[in-house]
């Protein structure tokens, strides 16, 4: 690190460093620019957030989306950010049901299987329901 300049004014004077590469010109030296370098630095900053999405709303949805990130205690940014991710990857994993409607199923299935003989004044006897419930499993 090299000092080139100083900014700032008054009795405060800062000063600004660059970064020089000293091995260049050196025997066995890889320099800055090489191959591995490149592909490393591209690595790094395929992961910096640098690609903006945006939208427009109108006063309605735009005091929604205030509220909203206050309740979550996050900015807009962070929650809008969480919301497309989790499209994003809900979307990769395809749709899967909410445990509720898994429950809400279960328990339709049952009330099938049992008032369905109850309600022909068919008795319903353990080994009959097993049996059915089985057979609705597959």
């Amino acid at each position: 690190m090299h000092p080139i300049d100083s900014v700032g004014g008054g009795s405060v004077r800062k000063p600004v460093y660059t970064c020089v590469n000293a091995g260049v010109g050196r025997a066995g030296s890889d320099g800055l620019l090489n191959e591995k370098n490149l592909a490393a630095e591209a690595a790094n900053r395929a992961r910096y957030r640098v690609h903006h999405v945006g939208t427009k709303l109108n006063e309605a949805e735009l005091h929604e989306l205030e509220a909203l990130a206050a309740k979550r205690n996050e900015t807009q940014a962070e929650l809008i950010r969480g919301l497309v991710l989790r499209e994003i990857e809900q979307d990769k994993t395809g749709l899967r049901p909410s445990a509720e409607m898994v429950e809400i199923t279960a328990c339709r299935l049952l009330l099938v299987n049992l008032l369905g003989p109850l309600a022909k004044g068919e008795a319903m006897t353990p080994e009959a329901y097993f049996a059915s419930s089985a057979s609705q499993a597959l």
